[in-house]
């Protein structure tokens, strides 16, 4: 009889410190997916940002294409949007910006290109980095 008590307290505790263990690594899977998922969205968000404010920049260039104001905009837009954005978007931003400088707004290679860097940009928002988060 004793060491039946003895065997049912062991599987009582046992049971105990297994269910504490799952949640506690439970709690462990979840801080990473949440840690995963707020930089994800902040990615997103500045990217989103930084391509948002380079286009818009983009715009009141062509329309006040004198003045150096907008020119300093759309040079610090691109800055923004040059850190925020993937290799081939990097390029396609230089190819623009080419056009920008030689104020070649609406011929077709120019239209082009500007297709091409907005679907860039959107394939950017849509492809975000993943990171590893460390054990602490």
């Amino acid at each position: 009889m004793f060491t039946e008590t003895i065997i049912v307290a062991v599987i009582t505790f046992a049971s105990g410190l297994f269910g504490a263990l799952l949640g506690f690594m439970g709690n462990l899977i979840c801080a990473r997916i949440n840690a995963k998922t707020k930089f994800g969205e902040s990615i997103y968000l500045s990217r989103s940002s930084a391509y948002k404010k380079f286009l818009d920049a983009a715009i009141d260039f062509e329309k006040n294409f004198y003045d150096l104001e907008k020119l300093s905009a759309l040079y610090s837009a691109r800055n923004t949007a040059d850190l925020m954005a993937s290799e081939p978007t990097r390029l396609i931003i230089s190819d623009f910006m080419e056009k920008m400088q030689n104020r070649d707004f609406i011929s077709e290679d120019s239209r082009h290109i500007r297709l091409k860097l907005v679907a860039a940009m959107q394939k950017d928002l849509l492809n975000i980095p993943t990171v590893k988060v460390r054990k602490q």
